[in-house]
């Protein structure tokens, strides 16, 4: 899809699981879980151009901002079909996937718009940080 392309971000909190603390530190519950909560901030690619696969790509990132991410994959897998694995699109149907909880299919993507387009900051930052997270919260 090449440089008619903007990025949105969308934050994403995450909640890390450090383990069950001793009874005694918190007062209502012995032995709580314990957790951490941070945001991470994933970019999705919507394409400037009027082209059907832009179309598609552009309905799909509008549906992963509201928080639809599985009709969001849905619709990314299918700007694929048409046209063809770009950067910009697995990029996003990474975003997607990650976020529904496909972790591993996530970092596949991921790894296919970083080796498409090997110098975008933010495919880059999105595979660095979906490959590094750890699972253990919610």
């Amino acid at each position: 899809m090449g440089g008619c392309v903007a990025y949105r971000p969308l934050e994403v909190e995450r909640r890390h699981y450090l383990g069950t603390l001793p009874s005694g530190e918190e007062p209502l519950t012995a032995a709580a879980p314990h957790f951490r909560t941070t945001v991470v901030v994933r970019y999705l690619a919507l394409v400037r151009r009027g082209t059907p696969v832009a179309s598609i790509n552009n309905r799909a990132v509008s549906l992963a901002l509201e928080g639809r991410y599985e009709a969001a994959r849905i619709l990314f897998r299918e700007a694929l079909g048409e046209g063809g694995a770009t950067a910009d699109i697995l990029n996003n149907l990474g975003v997607a996937s990650e976020l529904a909880g496909d972790r591993a299919g996530a970092v596949e993507m991921y790894a296919g718009a970083c080796r498409l387009d090997p110098g975008n900051p933010y495919f880059i930052h999105n595979f660095r940080t979906g490959v590094d997270y750890r699972p253990g919260g919610e």
